[in-house]
């Protein structure tokens, strides 16, 4: 059986405006796919416009779920969360399933898949990434 493709994504994470109450983001993957952190893959958090990550009260990652607990942001700020994941292959693309739990009045998702055209807005729900082959 051949592995499933792997693929590096940029998560941004946008305020919209400040906030001063902490807001959550969770990024779960809904089908049979997974974030890998092995072989030097790593995930890592970069701040967004701006010299430094707003502060974070937790992050969170595993094999199917990306968490974040932001403390506070000011509008126009943001960061951007590196990972790698896996991609279920179909007959023309390759896709993974995410759902999306964020205030996305406050906070603007989007993606882009590393070496690939792949890219766009993640909405709060279902969200499927494709990567044409």
């Amino acid at each position: 059986m051949q592995a499933a493709p792997t693929y590096q994504i940029a998560f941004k994470f946008q305020f919209k405006q400040g906030f001063t109450q902490p807001q959550q983001v969770q990024i779960n993957i809904v089908d049979s796919n997974n974030f890998v952190m092995v072989n030097g893959e790593q995930v890592q958090l970069q701040p967004y416009l701006a010299l430094y990550t707003p502060p974070l009260s937790n992050f969170n990652i595993s094999k199917q779920q990306m968490f974040l607990n932001i403390a506070n942001g000011e509008g126009g700020e943001g960061m951007q969360g590196l990972a790698w994941a896996t991609f279920t292959s179909g007959s023309s693309a390759q896709t993974l399933t995410l759902n999306l739990q964020a205030q996305t009045g406050l906070i603007s998702t989007t993606y882009a898949v590393l070496g690939t055209s792949s890219s766009g807005v993640l909405s709060a729900g279902q969200n499927i990434i494709s990567v044409s082959q």
